[in-house]
């Protein structure tokens, strides 16, 4: 039996949480996404991931990945 994947969910709960606790005195400037991990050329999915680039207050990008743990 197949178990649900919840990255979708996960990835929405956390952009959602970090744009919330923005103000002009937070490190984190900007949050962006969640993308989807597309192919570049044919744009097909590649995989459940979802990512999310979090901009911080001297412009510097970072990206949380969010997926299934499969260790």
């Amino acid at each position: 039996m197949n178990t649900p994947v919840y990255n979708d969910y996960i990835s929405n709960q956390i952009k959602n949480a970090l744009v919330k606790g923005m103000d002009e005195n937070d490190i984190v400037h900007d949050a962006m996404g969640p993308y989807m991990d597309l192919d570049e050329d044919a744009g097909f999915l590649l995989s459940l991931k979802r990512t999310i680039k979090v901009m911080d207050k001297h412009g510097k990008t970072y990206k949380i990945t969010i997926e299934e743990d499969k260790d």
